[in-house]
């Protein structure tokens, strides 16, 4: 249980599995959010675009 809890502390949430102002305005103490910036606020407008792109 205990090594459960220490891998939860240091899971980075994946762009998939954060929400939208996670995506468009990323932390900027966090240095993986810093490095992966770009990927980040990418997949947010992604989110936004990809409802209206059939119409």
């Amino acid at each position: 249980v205990g090594a459960d809890r220490e891998g939860a502390e240091n899971h980075w949430p994946q762009p998939e599995e954060r929400y939208l102002p996670d995506l468009l305005s990323p932390s900027e103490t966090n240095p993986n959010d810093v490095y992966y910036r770009d990927k980040l606020i990418a997949e947010g407008h992604a989110r936004l675009v990809l409802p209206i792109l059939p119409v």
